[in-house]
């Protein structure tokens, strides 16, 4: 078989089903797979039938805020976790050989890893870039604060930016070819790069399909994260929902609206909830393991997407893992506010719900699928196989594995 390094800043079990899901199916393409990778908490994202040899570094060992803020700061300055991954990779992989290395990444952590290795093995080295710093509004790439001052910790995320985004974009003009996950992003990286190409985000085709589950409830359901509201604006739904609530079409007994989330997100949910005087729909859970999450979205009525208008300003090039999922499931999509771009267009192209601009639009669409339900105990949607097959991940990873063979072959 043909052997691929896969460099990547988290893998299984912690949340990282893009690499996951290419794993798990690469292999049906000739190719075998070994993983470099930092150690991170699970999240019991158990995707795969069978781990690939995976290797992970330990950065952060103690845990503690002190090591954090130094390590971090080193790590910026002078790309030191890329340093110590890549004695990782000399203490386990020096010996194996690779025809293709492959780097997922979030900001910019491994690639100096990974561009390393690949010019001193002489293969090529494709990027796959999910997130960057671009898309978000303000500092929501940065998962923890540096400092308790609000004003300074956003210069320190200027600073750490500015670093970030020198060293990314050096190593992406030397990729053999970079893969993304959204027109907006390809149209940013080509800037540094001529060969990038779009591969989405997509569904497990073995786990996520149609079924008819009859329920006791309307379910409404979101699951994941609320990043902010500057980045997923749930407005219209609560307004919504209040609207709807005043006209007597909708009342707390039979329809629910579903949260699985953290607890920063529930906070975000509760006050939207006490604003507008709904909070007797309202049923928070927590996060559940990713295996729960197809019965979950099977046994909803509508599944929620939240985005926001996709601006010079506002968030840029969201195509949730969660859309695809809900998509493959047929049930009716809720997505408000529409983002006005890509994912709106792929609603659009696959008849799959809505995009909402207006709480009207909302009102209609939930009034519509309620009626829906209440004459069959259950909501799916009549869809376009063609249209939704095109984002399952066995089909990307083919994506995935043509370009890796036309690379190999000029090599």
């Amino acid at each position: 078989m043909k052997s691929v390094l896969l460099v990547c800043d988290s893998f299984v079990p912690a949340f990282a089903p893009r690499m996951g899901y290419l794993c798990k199916y690469l292999a049906d393409y000739g190719w075998q797979i070994s993983v470099l990778t930092e150690e991170h908490l699970s999240v019991g994202c158990d995707l795969l039938v069978k781990m690939p040899e995976t290797k992970c570094l330990s950065y952060y060992k103690k845990g503690t805020k002190i090591e954090w803020l130094f390590k971090s700061v080193a790590d910026v300055l002078f790309a030191t976790k890329d340093k110590a991954l890549y004695k990782l990779y000399q203490r386990t992989y020096k010996n194996k050989k690779f025809d293709l290395v492959l780097c997922s990444t979030f900001m910019q952590f491994p690639l100096s890893t990974a561009s390393r290795i690949a010019s001193e093995l002489k293969v090529p080295l494709v990027v796959d870039v999910r997130d960057v710093i671009e898309q978000y509004v303000h500092y929501e790439f940065a998962k923890h604060k540096i400092y308790s001052f609000p004003w300074l910790n956003d210069r320190l995320h200027d600073i750490r930016k500015i670093f970030i985004l020198k060293r990314r974009n050096a190593i992406l003009k030397k990729a053999d070819a970079i893969t993304t996950v959204s027109t907006w992003h390809k149209k940013l990286l080509s800037a540094f790069n001529d060969n990038v190409r779009i591969i989405y985000n997509g569904y497990d085709p073995e786990l996520f399909y149609p079924e008819k589950i009859t329920t006791e409830h309307f379910v409404i359901c979101y699951t994941g994260r609320i990043i902010g509201t500057d980045m997923q604006d749930p407005t219209l739904l609560f307004e919504s929902l209040k609207k709807m609530n005043d006209l007597n079409i909708i009342n707390p007994k039979t329809l629910v609206v579903r949260w699985y989330v953290d607890d920063a997100s529930a906070n975000i949910i509760k006050q939207f909830a006490d604003k507008y005087g709904v909070k007797s729909y309202m049923d928070i859970k927590t996060y559940i393991p990713v295996s729960e999450i197809p019965s979950v979205l099977k046994s909803s009525s509508i599944i929620l997407v939240l985005t926001n208008k996709q601006t010079v300003c506002g968030p840029k090039g969201i195509m949730t893992t969660k859309f695809f999922e809900a998509l493959a499931t047929c049930k009716p999509i809720l997505c408000v506010r529409s983002d006005e771009a890509g994912l709106s267009d792929i609603i659009k192209e696959t008849n799959c719900g809505i995009a909402a601009t207006t709480t009207n639009e909302v009102c209609d669409f939930i009034a519509k699928w309620q009626e829906y339900w209440k004459t069959n105990s259950y909501t799916i949607l009549e869809q376009d196989s063609d249209k939704i097959s095109v984002y399952s991940r066995k089909l990307q990873a083919k994506q995935f594995s043509d370009l890796f063979d036309k690379l190999i072959k000029n090599v």
